[in-house]
């Protein structure tokens, strides 16, 4: 059933390309979403993590178009996104939206050497806005493969296409992120990736001995909204580069924490405490992520579940990205974690924040056999179809060439 799905969605996309622009496409991109598994905030600060691309994916049908520009039909939004070539710079009245990613990506391509045309694409996406499965960073890829295939033989490595996509995401979309959600995207499974050199990152796949262990992952979108919420994110970067430059280092990541912990009463006077518990999350949240490879390594998933439970308990404590200060009154994230891990802790498995947090979704590591007892308790909680039960996908961006 899901394959006749999968071919039935394919068909549908590539109708649709042909309706819209009069012509046929000529290939197919499948980029998947992500999840995170360990290092919550840690990337920015060139710490580890460990993430894993998952089934929804976000697909397109394309084909090159003679003039230099750019048009990608949503059918989400039944919206046709266009952005032309000239200029390539960013463009203040675009900051936020999708035509920003667009024109950020391209100028990416010419930046980096690469040779760039025009591009026509219907997009359909399986990846909700909201859904915590970075949707963004899926397009962002997507885009990018697409250039990658029509004018450059399809030979841009991965990491490449992650790096342009992470640039147009801060500089042209104006968001602040690092680069974890775009290599997840474009390598696929479950990955650990070490950014202590960001712009080269060490990566490897990781086994997964979860479905043979009896456990599933559970995403639970709460229904909150990630709106208003950049200063919110931007923060912990900041407090955390704070701590370090205090220290006289550029990021934590360099900072020895016996030095960091000798010089707490200072840091507490000059910074506020915060940063401190910030900064003591990042130190322990980098070594989980070593400890989380190693037992998934060795097929300890006890030991794995304890340090995402751990994981999750210092991004509630210490990251405190759990809920936004100025709105006390509002605390679904931690209500779901409360929940989750009374249930986990009754059921078995592991619950932690997922992603950027402050609102939306949670991860949880759940029994198979318990896993529609789960779905049903949360449905109920918050709302019919807020449980989505994503499997890891081994395959990154792929490109399904059309006969």
């Amino acid at each position: 059933a899901d394959s006749e799905t999968a071919r039935s969605r394919l068909q549908d996309v590539r109708e649709e390309f042909h309706r819209r622009f009069g012509t046929a496409s000529q290939a197919v991109v499948s980029v998947p979403g992500r999840i995170e598994i360990g290092g919550n905030h840690t990337d920015h600060n060139h710490g580890q993590v460990l993430a894993a691309a998952v089934n929804p994916d976000m697909i397109a049908a394309f084909a090159p178009l003679s003039a230099p520009r750019m048009e990608v039909y949503s059918r989400q939004y039944a919206t046709l996104f266009t952005v032309e070539y000239n200029p390539l710079t960013p463009q203040p009245e675009e900051i936020g939206t999708t035509p920003a990613l667009m024109r950020g990506i391209v100028a990416g391509f010419q930046q980096n050497g690469l040779r760039v045309g025009g591009v026509q694409a219907v997009v359909d996406s399986g990846i909700g806005v909201g859904s915590g499965l970075s949707s963004s960073a899926a397009f962002e890829v997507l885009v990018g493969t697409m250039l990658a295939v029509l004018y450059n033989e399809n030979s841009v490595p991965a990491e490449h296409l992650a790096r342009i996509g992470r640039d147009a995401e801060n500089y042209y979309f104006g968001k602040p992120c690092g680069l974890m959600d775009q290599l997840s995207c474009a390598l696929g499974g479950l990955l650990h990736i070490d950014f202590r050199n960001p712009e080269i990152p060490r990566w490897e796949h990781v086994p997964n001995p979860l479905n043979a262990a009896g456990y599933t992952l559970a995403i639970v979108n709460t229904g909150s909204s990630h709106d208003d919420l950049t200063e919110a994110y931007a923060a912990i970067p900041r407090e955390m580069h704070r701590v370090a430059q205090a220290l006289g280092y550029s990021v934590l990541r360099e900072v020895p924490f016996e030095a960091f912990r000798r010089k707490i009463p200072v840091l507490r006077q000059a910074l506020g405490d915060r940063p401190v518990l910030r900064a003591l999350h990042f130190f322990q949240e980098n070594q989980r992520v070593t400890q989380q490879v190693a037992a998934l390594q060795a097929g300890d998933v006890a030991t794995f579940l304890e340090a995402v439970q751990a994981s999750g308990n210092s991004s509630f404590k210490y990251l405190q990205n759990v809920m936004v200060p100025s709105t006390p009154e509002h605390q679904p994230l931690a209500v779901a974690l409360a929940i989750a891990e009374q249930w986990t802790t009754r059921n078995g498995g592991a619950c932690r924040v997922h992603g950027g947090g402050f609102a939306g979704t949670i991860l949880a590591i759940i029994s198979q056999v318990k896993q529609d007892d789960f779905v049903e308790e949360f449905n109920t909680i918050f709302g019919t179809g807020s449980v989505l039960l994503p499997q890891i996908r081994d395959v990154g961006a792929v490109v399904i060439t059309l006969e």
